[in-house]
């Protein structure tokens, strides 16, 4: 094994990643089906989606559709051949549609509530899933190993050459992987799903990724943000000698210098 930094290969990280991506996403999606059930997410959604359709019935017969031969549904070629009187008529109930939506107190209420259950379902669901997986794995098979870690011989170790504190694992599993690379995209996705882009929200994720970019080529160690925020390095499990304490380190590089002036003066 050797003291000097044996950082882990490009490709090892990578399969990692991949393999742990997949068994943390797997289980996120576990726990937040048990969540939606808790919280009643399929009612909720499926009286958004009785209201919608009675609005669109609403509409539908004030502007007299079957009579005139029209629908919201209608295909493209169906379109083609509607008269110009048709299509004014169907441009017309689109704006209406619309505008009774937006002004529906009962449907904007409900679409809140789709919303704020989809922050909390996923949210709570990736939160257990990143404690489980990036934090008490990590702990249990010790050096800040996952299951991807350990099955590509890599590992977690603090800059400084000591063996990863457990305060840097959870900043590192919480902080950076949970917090920052992945509920703030989150946070901005949600909002676009349900139609509310958020071009702030845009902006700072793609900060975030220009950083993480910019980290793993630039730093010397090409450590990702979460490396960064947490004062950890990735290594190769196999040939990186990790010291238990700082104290441990420091007696190493005194016998080392030791020995190299002793074979000096030979």
């Amino acid at each position: 094994m050797a003291y000097d930094l044996q950082k882990a290969s490009m490709w090892k990280r990578i399969s990692a990643f991949l393999f742990d991506f997949i068994i943390l996403m797997t289980l996120a999606v576990g726990i937040a089906v048990i969540i939606s059930a808790l919280l009643g997410y399929d009612m909720v959604a499926e009286a958004y989606n009785k209201r919608s359709a009675e609005i669109k019935a609403e509409i539908a017969e004030e502007y007299k559709f079957e009579e005139n031969g029209i629908s919201f549904d209608m295909k493209e070629s169906e379109l083609k051949e509607l008269t110009d009187a048709q299509k004014e008529l169907l441009t017309e109930a689109q704006k209406a549609h619309l505008e009774k939506r937006s002004g529906d107190l009962i449907l904007q209420g409900l679409n809140s509530r789709l919303s704020n259950s989809m922050l909390i379902i996923v949210s709570l669901s990736l939160f257990l899933a990143f404690i489980i997986l990036e934090f008490a794995v990590p702990l249990f098979l010790r050096h800040g190993r996952t299951l991807g870690k350990r099955i590509f011989g890599i590992a977690v170790m603090q800059t400084n050459g000591t063996k990863v504190k457990n305060i840097s694992m959870f900043i590192r599993a919480i902080l950076g992987k949970y917090t920052v690379e992945t509920m703030i995209p989150v946070y901005v996705l949600i909002p676009f799903f349900f139609g509310v882009p958020n071009l702030l929200g845009v902006i700072a994720v793609l900060v975030i990724l220009v950083v993480q970019v910019g980290m793993l080529i630039a730093t010397k160690t090409n450590s990702a943000l979460h490396d960064g925020l947490s004062s950890t390095v990735v290594v190769d499990y196999a040939t990186q000698m990790i010291f238990e304490t700082e104290a441990e380190l420091v007696e190493y590089q005194r016998q080392r210098a030791a020995k190299l002036a002793e074979e000096r003066r030979d």
